[in-house]
């Protein structure tokens, strides 16, 4: 493999590209990236080191949060067995045992409106409506919702 010299001359050269572990590159180390400026310098070698051991390291990551998944699906479908040993082994590892259910609640509403002279409840649309769902009960949230309105008729 070859590469071009970017700044050794206006001239283009190719050299044969070659691994020298102890060159050394300027990198900036201040931990407020975009304010900051703390010129470090570092060896080719430890470059290399860092790069294995960041793909290492992200292997690693991925195993132990499929490990935690597969621990958080255990404790839920063994809850009633385990019960306060599941809770625990949930605080330890940081997970919530929660479970995402779907609830079809079918609801009726009566709004009574003031409307204009010469404009009648006929000419009022499902779609002028929104409704909001809040949570009475703090043992739980809810995450999503979808409403839709069926009709809209004056009683």
């Amino acid at each position: 493999m070859t590469y071009t010299a970017r700044h050794a001359s206006t001239e283009t050269t190719t050299e044969e590209l070659a691994y020298d572990p102890y060159a050394q590159i300027a990198y900036n180390a201040s931990e407020n990236y975009y304010n900051g400026v703390e010129p470090k310098l570092i060896t080719a070698d430890l470059v290399t080191s860092a790069v294995r051991n960041a793909s290492i390291r992200g292997d690693k990551v991925n195993k132990l949060e499929s490990r935690i998944d597969n621990v958080r699906e255990y404790l839920i479908e063994n809850y009633d067995e385990l019960e306060a040993h599941a809770d625990e082994i949930a605080r330890f590892l940081d997970i919530d045992l929660t479970n995402e259910v779907t609830v079809e609640v079918n609801v009726s509403f009566s709004v009574t409106m003031e409307l204009p002279i010469g404009i009648t409840a006929d000419s009022v649309d499902g779609h002028d409506f929104s409704f909001d769902i809040t949570s009475e009960n703090d043992d739980y949230e809810i995450t999503d919702y979808d409403t839709c309105v069926i009709y809209c008729n004056e009683a």
